[in-house]
């Protein structure tokens, strides 16, 4: 190895891990950035969804309407 080698190796080195913390600051924002994206669609589809107790509601007048059927042709 000529004289000098070390330090040019250990420059090289510290340039590598640089640049590789950089890209990794990139693609963590990247996919922050994605997942708020697809978050937002998904609460938007939430939103216009009726929320529980609409539904829990519509579940037992069905359930209430089911038992009278029932019990109509019971009769």
């Amino acid at each position: 190895m000529p004289s000098g080698a070390g330090t040019a190796y250990v420059y090289d080195w510290l340039r590598q891990r640089q640049k590789q913390t950089e890209e990794n600051r990139k693609r963590k924002r990247k996919l922050k950035k994605k997942i708020k994206k697809l978050s937002k669609k998904r609460k938007l589809v939430k939103r216009k969804e009726p929320n529980k107790i609409v539904r829990a509601i519509e579940n037992v007048e069905k359930r209430i309407e089911q038992e009278k059927r029932h019990l109509e042709g019971i009769k």
